[in-house]
């Protein structure tokens, strides 16, 4: 692997892009929000977006779900034992006038020590990986919409 051990300092966003390549993860470049979506997550659940944004100092893995109206009270009252059970994860329900609510989840890894190719796929695998339990939880407990169902509409 290409300097696989190698501790990078002052990360690019071309070495963040060839690192993703080279594990292997699906991306694909946004030109609206600038950040990386993970297409193969988005597909688990309609009008869900996961991306990871690229900062100076730090990367955010960043999901965000509709959930239903009719679910947010048992959603927000999850939120407790969600964020105690994935505990990388910070997770809360985004509510405004505008929108459906959403659930959110993100975690973030700071850069500003140096990175190497090991640390950065290690924290995107378990990222995606506790973000794709959270979904499933949430599907259990029918906090989403599934194919039969029709969004609830907003007064």
């Amino acid at each position: 692997m290409q300097g696989s051990d190698k501790v990078v300092k002052g990360l690019s966003a071309q070495q963040l892009e060839d690192w993703l390549d080279q594990a292997g993860i699906r991306h694909e470049r946004c030109g609206d929000c600038d950040g990386y979506h993970f297409a193969e997550l988005e597909a688990m659940v309609e009008g869900m977006e996961c991306r990871l944004f690229f900062e100076q100092d730090v990367i955010l893995i960043s999901t965000e779900m509709e959930i239903r109206p009719a679910a947010i009270l048992p959603a927000v009252a999850e939120t407790a034992r969600l964020n105690m059970e994935f505990t990388n994860l910070k997770i809360f329900v985004d509510l405004n006038d505008q929108t459906m609510p959403h659930l959110v989840m993100g975690d973030t890894l700071s850069l500003r020590a140096g990175l190497t190719f090991e640390q950065l796929l290690n924290f995107i695998q378990e990222t995606l990986n506790a973000t794709q339990l959270v979904i499933e939880d949430c599907q259990r407990m029918g906090y989403l919409y599934t194919d039969e169902q029709e969004p609830d509409t907003l007064h």
